[in-house]
């Protein structure tokens, strides 16, 4: 939003009354002026000041947002910036987490592949080799070596952001200060602290994603296959700082301490042995609902 307000700002004191088009930027924003505003279009209401500049003026305000919960201030705010959001929302969604990730946005996008039901369920020993190699570039050559993905999968990597990650950001966060209970640390996170815990939290989730159980249990590798821990440390591992490693393990130990607690309340209730499954069986095989949730659960970095 600081962004926006010292654009406008310098926008005004420089031109006056009258504004002029802005210079060409390095990005593609949408060019339709379709949401220009107009009396056919928008009857007797009032538009703001900053709804009736030129729609090329309005593109220049979304790409100094620069983060996505500002995007959706603005475009909740204002009808007319809804509009120009939706002429392509994945361009302005995948630039928001670009300007607000900086280079973690690698990791989100890797994050995002693993996480998804078509790459845990069809992993094998090769494939999660060629994937930490095409990681590894990707993290060599920056974020400009990614593509914009679909909208679909756009729409994914922001709403998990948004939902998930900054939100266990803030419980890190919280975690952390009642640790250090007595320093006068400040309560508010610096950009750089925030970045620092989002790089932590999804490198810890590709971890997760390359080498915890698939889905409903299991390993991927059969036996002659399986990665040990030793072996899975060294492959993803090898790939960060000293420092970049200790943010990763702050998170394993965040994770541990905050959430192991839940899965030992319902483990009981889930393992096929409860009592509670016993009208619900037929035969040998396991009962409907019944999940081996310690099995599952026991991948962990362990340092």
């Amino acid at each position: 939003m600081q962004r926006i307000k010292r654009f406008l700002s310098k926008r005004y004191s420089r031109q006056g009354p009258e504004l002029s088009a802005p210079e060409p930027t390095p990005t593609n924003p949408p060019t339709s002026s379709s949401t220009d505003a107009g009396p056919s279009c928008r009857g007797s209401v009032d538009l703001s000041i900053i709804e009736r500049l030129p729609f090329e003026i309005r593109n220049e305000i979304l790409l100094a947002v620069d983060s996505i919960a500002d995007l959706s201030s603005v475009v909740h705010a204002s009808p007319t910036f809804y509009q120009q959001f939706r002429l392509d929302r994945a361009f302005w969604l995948w630039h928001c987490l670009k300007q607000e990730l900086g280079n973690v946005l690698i990791d989100a996008y890797n994050a995002d592949i693993y996480n998804t039901p078509e790459f845990r369920s069809t992993r094998t020993r090769q494939k999660v080799l060629l994937y930490i190699e095409d990681y590894k570039q990707q993290r060599s050559d920056g974020t400009e070596s990614l593509s914009q993905p679909s909208e679909d999968d756009v729409v994914r990597i922001a709403s998990f952001h948004t939902s998930v990650i900054r939100y266990l950001m803030q419980e890190y966060a919280a975690w952390t200060h009642a640790n250090l209970e007595g320093l006068s640390e400040p309560k508010e996170l610096s950009r750089t602290e925030e970045r620092r815990i989002l790089r932590g939290l999804y490198r810890f989730q590709i971890f997760c994603g390359l080498f915890g159980p698939a889905r409903g249990g299991g390993y991927f590798f059969d036996e002659e296959g399986l990665l040990n821990s030793e072996r899975r440390l060294q492959l993803l591992l090898d790939l960060y700082e000293p420092w970049e490693i200790e943010e990763i393990l702050c998170i394993n130990a965040f994770v541990h301490a905050k959430y192991r607690a839940f899965f030992e309340q319902v483990e009981w209730d889930l393992n096929p042995d409860n009592p509670s499954f016993d009208d619900k069986r037929t035969g040998p095989h396991t009962p409907p609902g019944a999940f081996h949730l310690a099995n599952s659960s026991k991948t962990q970095i362990q340092a």
